[in-house]
Order: structure tokens, then C-alpha cells, then sequence
């Protein structure tokens, strides 16, 4: 009976070689049919094969010839085959592989494409080109699927033509196999090696079991049916025997059959007496994790003992020793001792696998004891180890990243959330190019919110709380705390929309909370369009929740920060619309909250035809009609918005009642400064109203009662001032913000304005003076400079005014034209008027 043929072409459909510009050759290539036409290719120097060997142009040489050779050979009476063959299989002794496929390719092939090769001939041709293309192959350093089925086509040409393989054609046929992935037709492969070569077979079936053990999950039968095999060979020595065994075990441990482990482990100790202490050794590290794994830490130190006599300190074996001694002593509650066994691994034995597991262990004891940073140094070398390639099959990604994300959750409760966050981060990094899991996207959504609120100093996340805690914004940061706040905000809005995307199919709810998170970080971060987009969805994708109310006033109020009117007020007239209506539910107290917002915008729209709704809408708060507790912060947003509102109206003495009430009321509200400087500004512009009607004809009572008014006014204006320079000026002036600072400006000039209005004129320009130096390039000194020259003129000073109209003129001609354009500066038209005046008085006096 003829001996079975070695399975080389499984998975491998015949078809012809490239040539060497990676087309096709025709059909009559080395392993493709006969009866094609001729093909010609330019030739191919050796040189190139490094390049050409992806797509492996095994023909180059064979095509350069081809239609010469067949003319020549026609008219020959006699081929020396075995000439032609042996110089080829020279070459493949001499280690050139390269040069033996140009040969046989280009004196050998054109006999086999017209079919003229005879059959011995044939199989030795094929059986030489795919030891040629195999050694070629490996010369090169190419890893390559193409390559590896060309291999096996031409063992399969060769086998089938009659060519005995012999034991080395195997073990390639067998390492071409594995490289394809293939574990179980290179160990049937394998198995046909000859007892000769039992260690090249015993070798190559321990590479199918390892490439089996590498990509099992659920499924060891692969594996465990190649070690039965194995362990049928009769050739098999004790040391073979001792490391099926231990993979045997391990298979057991893996699928939680500790038990049968240790009693299989136990009973091989006894048989397998003559193997060295190494592998002795390793059989006992095995037993010791089981050991570990059942809840037996002081059998596994027992076993670890031994172990360490077996092995010496410089075996790198006594790595996993160490990781077994700290695993056993972390379970017995030894935690500090287990740490030193665990670093040692790691000063020790750096190139064991066992740092990789150790790493876990000692970052993840390092967490329990509330030791962040060296927890996530431990951390951050195991995510590099791992990211480099090495591997230990009892620290699997999946486990990394699933102790990662609860670290995480574990330091972010107790508000590390830097930490939480660098720890998120780095299970994230375990992906690499691939999309982490839900759950690594919400840690690390979480620890970067966490990140920004506590930056804006919230004690707890406001998300749910309606108002929530006031005043912390990101404008009342520094610059620098405001843009990491500001960049940790955009991070958990685009982590939390990712893993909204995560949870549309599987966890609606879940989608929902995170669609909602990250509208209101982007909407903190002051990414108005992104958090319009995530309000929306959620709007649209929840019609029925109770949050939707909540996600359509903060749709709004984004609408309202974009500078989109009109879409603000439609949608908090919505809500009000929707509140009053007994058949909507789930509104009620969003609708309230939209009374402040809609009359702020309609006062400020320029459409004087609602001014009066916007001031029913606030008296319906302030009076109760909508909010009958005054204590709520509903109620105190519609008092300090009432008394703005009626200062921008010229109402001021109801200005004045109202921001007094609300002063009183409200001490330490966050918008005290503020409403300070309205009340301030509302009893200087009464006072200018009062000046105005003294300057009529009215009965001396009135006028008396009317200049005593005024000089309340004016007083009560000049102290709030400067308590308000006071306050503003003990803020750090990176925190102050835009608005604010306008406010310190605008607050020194009218103090100045406000002393001079109550006659002490020397004590108004050190005022004056004291504000140009504080802005000494602010467009709004100029106010302070001009003001100088006024007092001067009224003093009939008229040097010192002419001196101070001079500094006003280069302070004016210094500064570009377009900085008049701001309509909040405080030279106005009548403080132009006054300057001109005095510039003209003081011409006159200069040419007199």
C-alpha cells in the first residue's frame, strides 16, 4: 500500500505565479496547468526578489525563457533532465534558494509547460522548487499567506507526481501549515516524521498546541485532542510528558477544574521521576498556582519552597515564583509582604512574563490602599509592557481593562478624579486602533467631567438640580484654570456622546442619561453648537421622559448663548405655553424657570413693543403670582433681573427700591457685586435726573427737599463704587473676566464723577488720576483725562488745564480709530461735548 499523501494543499486553490510586475502568468506557470500560451516577462535580477517576494514572481525567470527554450529544445534528440535538475538542487545545498528557482524556472519549467517533462523528472522538478521557495522564503525574513499556499501547491505537484517526501519536507510542509494557522493539518503532518526525527515532530506538535492553547476561549478541544495525540507517541520522554501535563493542568485551571488539576499534577509527580529539576520545577509552579487559584495559600508557599530549591536566583522561572509568593500572600491578608514579592519580580526578573501579572497584582494592591499615583505608575508599565507585544495568558486585555475602568470608579468616588481619569485613559489606550468598550468610555466621561466641575469648584455634580449651584461658570476662573476646565468639559461631552452611540440598541436608558451628560458639558464648555445638537436628539428621541422639559430649557437657554434669539424665545414660550396647560405633564417647573430668560431676552431685542411683557413676566415672579416663596432662587433671579431691567428703562428710584430689597434680601448671593453696581450706577443717574428738574423754576421747599436727594444719591452712588472697586479689585484680575473688569473700570470713573458732582473737585482728580493710572491704556481714560481738564477750567486754573488737555490730545491721537466703535465705553456724546467746550475755551484763552 502506498503511504498516505501529506495534506499540502488544503485551503490552497491551484493558480499560476505572478510575474514580475504582479500580474498573473498564464496557466503553464510552475504550479498552475499545461496547454497556455508562451508567456514573456522581463528578467528579474536577484536583488529584486526582496521586493517581488509578496507576491512571490517565482517565474521570472521561467517566462525570460520560455519561448527561446522551446524552440531550442524542440529540435534536441536528448534532455539531460538530471543535469538540469541537479544544478538547481546544488544551488539549494549551497544555501542559495533564489538562484535555484531562476534556474529551474528557466531550464527546467519550459519543458514542463509543453508537457515534455517526464514524470520522474516532474516530481523532482516541484519538489525542488518548493524546497526552494520555502528556504528562499525564510532567507528573506517574509511572513507572507501567497508565499505559504504556493509552498504547499508544489509539495502537492511534487506528492502527486510520484516524488517522496522526505522527513525535512515535512517539518516545512508542517511550518508552512502553522504559519497559516492551521494547528491540526501540521501536526497530522508532523505526525508522519520518522522516529529519526522524533524531536522535530515532538517540537512541532508542542508549536500546533501552543498556536491552539493562543486562540482558545471556551474551546480547548483543538488543544487537548493534539496533546492526546502527542501523548500517544511512543518516543515521547519524560520531559515531553511533563510539559503536556502542564499544559493539561493549566487547560484545568483555566476552566475552573482546579481539583482535577492538583490531582493530575499530583499523580505526574509521582510517574515522572526522570526529569530534570527545571522541569521538575515547573510542573511545581503549576501545582503551586493551582493551589493559589482554590484558596490554598500556604500549600502553594509549600510548593514554592520547592521550587526555589529546584531553581537557582538567576532562573528566570523564579519571576513567577515571586508573583505565585505575593498572590498567596496577598490572599492569607499579608498585603505589605506580598507588595515586596511583587516589586521584586519587577527589579529582578524584568524579561519574565510573570511582570506582567505582577504589575496587575501591585497596582491593583497599590489601589485597595488608597496609593493613586504609584497605582497608576504600576498601571501605566503594565499598559506599555502590553502594547509592546508580550503576553501572559493569565492577564488577558479584557481583565486590564476591566480592573482599569473599576479603579477608576473606586478613586473618582473618593474625588481623584485626575487619577480617575489617567486610568481611564490608559484602558483606552489598550484598544489602540479599535473602539473601547462602553464601559472604558464612561469612565473616562465621568473622570473628565469630574475633572472640570471640581476644577469650577462644584462640590457634587449639578446635573439634576435644576439651578444648581450658582455662579460656577467658567467665566469666573482664571484664564488658565478656565481652558483645562474648558478642554475637560469638551472631552466628556464627545465621551459621553460616544457612548450614548454604545447604548441606542442595548441600553436605551443609559443613551439617554449619557445624550443628556454631554449636552450639558458641551453647553458648559461654552460649545453651544454641539450641546444644540445633543438637547435636540434627546428632545426628539425621548418624546415622553420626564427629562425632556429639562433638555428643552437648556436647548433654549443654548439657543439664548449663541446669540439665536428668536429661537430662544419660541422655545421658552414654549414652555411657559406648556406649563399652564393641565394636559402636559413633566413641565411645570421648567416652564417657571423660563420667565427670567424670556424677559431678559425681550428687553434686550430692540423691539420696544414688549418691553412691557418682559417686566409682567419678571412682576409675576416678584409679586408672586408665580413663585410664592421669596427664599427660592427663582424668586431672586427675578428681583436682580427686575431691578436691571428698570435701570436700563431710566426708572431709577424703582431701580433703587428694587436692588436694595434684593442687596438686603440676598446677602452673599454670587451676583451681590453686580446688583452693588447697578445700585450704584441706578443713584448716580437719579441723581443727574434730579440735577435736570432743579434746573427748572419750583418752589423753594421742593428744591431744598430735591438737592437733599440728590446728595443722598450721589453719596450713596460714590461709596458703592468704591466698595465695589474694593471687591472686584481683592479678585485675582485672571478671574475677573470681561464683564467685570468693565465694571472695575466704569466703577473708578464714575466714583470720580460722583465726588466731583458733590463738589470736592481736587479730590475728583486724584480720582481721575487714579483711574488713567489703573488703565493707562484703556480707550476709556480718556473720559478720566478730559474730566481733568474740565475741573481744571472750572478751578480757572488754566495752565494746569492747558497741561492736562495737552496729555488728553496724545492720550486721544495715540489710539486706532476703530476703538470708538465700542458702545460701552464710557465717553459718551455729552463727555465728547464737554471736552470740545473746554478744548474751545481753552483756545480762546491761549490766543488771548
Amino acid at each position: 500500500m502506498a503511504e498516505p499523501r501529506d495534506n499540502v494543499e488544503d485551503g490552497a486553490p491551484k493558480e499560476p505565479a505572478p510575474d514580475a510586475s504582479g500580474e498573473g502568468s498564464p496557466a503553464g506557470g510552475p504550479a498552475g496547468e499545461r496547454g497556455s500560451p508562451e508567456p514573456v516577462v522581463e528578467e528579474v535580477s536577484p536583488p529584486m526578489w526582496r521586493e517581488l517576494w509578496q507576491a512571490p514572481a517565482l517565474v521570472g525567470s521561467v517566462v525570460l525563457l520560455g519561448a527561446a527554450a522551446y524552440l531550442s529544445v524542440a529540435t534536441r534528440p536528448k534532455v539531460d533532465y538530471e543535469g538540469l535538475l541537479r544544478r538547481g538542487e546544488i544551488l539549494i545545498e549551497q544555501g542559495k534558494p533564489l538562484e535555484a528557482i531562476d534556474e529551474l524556472n528557466a531550464r527546467v519549467f519550459p519543458f514542463e509547460a509543453k508537457g515534455e517533462l517526464p514524470g520522474a523528472a516532474r516530481a523532482r522538478y516541484y519538489l525542488l522548487l518548493a524546497r526552494a521557495m520555502y528556504q528562499g522564503q525564510r532567507q528573506l525574513e517574509v511572513d507572507n499567506a501567497e508565499n505559504h499556499q504556493r509552498i504547499l501547491r508544489a509539495f502537492g505537484d511534487a506528492e502527486a507526481s510520484g516524488a517522496v517526501l522526505e522527513d525535512h519536507d515535512r517539518e516545512s510542509i508542517a511550518r508552512t501549515q502553522l504559519a497559516l494557522g492551521r494547528a491540526d493539518l501540521a501536526a497530522e503532518v508532523a505526525g508522519r516524521i520518522s522516529d529519526a526525527r522524533s524531536d522535530r515532530r515532538h517540537a512541532l506538535l508542542r508549536r500546533a498546541i501552543e498556536l491552539e492553547l493562543s486562540r482558545a476561549r471556551e474551546d480547548y478541544g483543538p488543544a487537548l485532542r493534539l496533546m492526546e495525540r502527542m501523548l500517544d507517541d511512543p518516543t515521547l520522554d519524560d520531559v515531553g510528558r511533563a510539559w503536556i501535563t502542564q499544559r493539561q493542568t493549566d487547560v484545568l485551571i483555566e476552566r475552573g477544574y482546579e481539583d482535577e488539576a492538583i490531582a493530575k499534577l499530583l499523580r505526574e509527580l509521582q510517574r515522572l521521576g526522570g526529569v530534570d529539576d527545571r522541569t521538575r520545577a515547573e510542573l511545581l509552579l503549576s501545582l503551586a498556582r493551582a493551589y493559589v487559584d482554590v484558596g490554598a495559600p500556604a500549600r502553594a508557599l509549600e510548593q514554592l519552597g520547592r521550587v526555589a530549591a529546584l531553581l537557582g536566583a538567576s532562573d528566570d522561572r523564579m519571576g513567577e515564583a515571586l508573583w505565585l509568593e505575593g498572590m498567596a500572600l496577598e490572599a492569607m491578608g499579608e498585603g505589605e509582604d506580598a507588595r515586596e514579592r511583587l516589586l521584586a519580580v519587577l527589579v529582578e526578573y524584568p524579561s519574565s512574563a510573570a511582570v506582567i501579572p505582577a504589575l496587575l497584582e501591585v497596582a491593583q494592591i497599590e489601589a485597595r490602599l488608597d496609593e493613586g499615583e504609584s497605582a497608576v505608575h504600576h498601571f501605566e508599565r503594565l499598559v506599555e509592557v502590553l502594547l509592546s507585544g508580550r503576553r501572559h495568558p493569565r492577564v488577558a486585555r479584557e481583565r486590564v481593562v476591566e480592573s482599569l475602568v473599576a479603579r477608576s470608579a473606586e478613586v473618582a468616588a473618593r474625588g481623584r478624579w485626575d487619577l480617575a481619569r489617567r486610568l481611564g485613559r490608559l484602558a483606552e489606550d489598550l484598544f489602540e486602533d479599535g473602539e473601547p468598550t462602553a464601559a472604558v468610555l464612561a469612565a473616562i466621561a465621568r473622570a473628565e467631567r469630574g475633572m472640570a466641575l471640581s476644577l469650577m469648584g462644584f462640590q457634587n455634580d449639578p446635573i439634576g438640580t435644576l439651578a444648581g449651584e450658582q455662579g460656577r461658570d467658567l467665566r469666573s476662573l482664571d484664564p488658565a484654570t478656565r481652558e483645562e476646565a474648558r478642554r475637560h468639559l469638551i472631552a466628556a461631552g464627545s465621551m459621553f456622546l460616544r457612548h450614548a452611540r454604545t447604548q441606542v440598541v442595548g441600553d436605551y436608558a443609559a443613551f439617554g442619561a449619557s445624550l443628556f451628560l454631554a449636552g450639558d458639558s458641551f453647553d458648559r464648555a461654552g460649545d453651544q453648537s454641539e450641546a444644540i445638537n445633543a438637547f435636540q436628539e434627546y428632545v426628539e428621541a425621548f418624546p415622553d421622559d420626564p427629562r425632556r422639559a429639562e433638555a428643552r430649557l437648556r436647548l433654549a437657554q443654548a439657543f439664548e448663548a449663541r446669540g439665536e434669539t428668536e429661537l430662544a424665545i419660541e422655545g421658552y414660550r414654549s414652555l411657559i405655553a406648556d406649563a399652564k396647560d393641565p394636559a402636559t405633564v413633566n413641565v411645570g417647573i421648567f416652564g417657571d424657570l423660563s420667565y427670567v430668560p424670556l424677559a431678559r431676552l425681550l428687553a434686550r431685542d430692540g423691539d420696544s413693543s414688549n418691553d412691557a411683557e418682559a417686566e409682567e413676566l419678571l412682576r409675576a415672579i416678584v409679586d408672586g403670582v408665580i413663585v410664592r416663596d421669596p427664599d427660592t432662587a427663582l424668586y431672586r433671579d427675578g428681583v436682580f433681573e427686575l431691578g436691571s431691567l428698570l435701570l436700563e428703562r431710566g426708572r431709577y428710584e424703582e431701580a433703587i427700591a428694587t436692588l436694595s430689597e434684593a442687596l438686603e434680601r440676598f446677602a452673599g448671593d454670587p451676583r451681590e457685586i453686580e446688583a452693588r453696581y447697578r445700585l450704584a450706577e441706578a443713584s448716580r443717574m437719579d441723581a443727574q435726573r434730579i440735577e435736570e428738574e432743579l434746573g427748572r423754576a419750583i418752589p423753594a421747599s421742593e428744591r431744598e427737599a430735591l438737592e437733599a436727594t440728590r446728595r443722598t444719591r450721589l453719596e450713596t452712588a460714590r461709596d458703592l463704587f468704591a466698595r465695589t472697586i474694593e471687591e472686584l479689585s481683592a479678585i485675582d484680575g485672571r478671574r475677573l473676566g470681561l464683564a467685570r473688569g468693565e465694571m472695575l473700570r466704569n466703577s473708578m470713573y464714575f466714583r470720580a464723577a460722583s465726588v466731583r458732582a458733590l463738589g470736592d473737585a481736587e479730590r475728583a482728580v486724584e480720582l481721575y488720576d487714579e483711574a488713567y493710572a489703573r488703565f493707562p491704556e484703556d480707550p476709556a481714560s480718556l473720559v478720566a483725562l478730559t474730566q481733568i481738564v474740565s475741573v481744571r477750567l472750572e478751578q480757572g486754573d488754566f495752565e494746569r488745564a492747558l497741561v492736562s488737555n495737552e496729555r488728553a490730545k496724545r492720550f486721544f491721537e495715540s489710539l486706532p480709530e476703530d476703538v470708538w466703535d465700542d458702545p460701552y465705553l464710557p465717553m459718551g456724546r455729552d463727555e465728547w461735548e464737554a471736552w470740545l467746550n473746554a478744548t474751545t475755551e481753552l483756545a480762546g484763552v491761549d490766543d488771548g
